[in-house]
């Protein structure tokens, strides 16, 4: 390799999540599949099944489970596509 050239992104001014709780893992990895397929560019994906809580001792709430979207970018932006996605599943 004779050349690099690095891709920087601009730093996110603002990112949310949108939290679905008590999915089963066949629901949340739908829901995830759909966000990454969507129209509103969720820029984080993750799903917690009860065992994965209970690992990190975040079972503190009593979630069954935890479906995570997160969204990221200006705060108009991010706003309108954290509503629009939750209104929209």
């Amino acid at each position: 390799m004779t050349e690099l050239t690095p891709a920087l992104l601009p730093r996110t001014e603002v990112a949310t999540s949108v939290v679905v709780r008590d999915l089963s893992v066949a629901q949340g990895c739908a829901l995830l599949r759909k966000a990454a397929g969507s129209a509103w560019e969720a820029t984080g994906l993750c799903h917690l099944p009860t065992p994965a809580i209970e690992r990190f001792d975040a079972a503190s709430d009593a979630a069954q489970s935890l479906t995570v979207i997160r969204f990221e970018g200006s705060a108009e932006s991010m706003a309108a596509r954290a509503r629009g996605f939750s209104t929209g599943r």
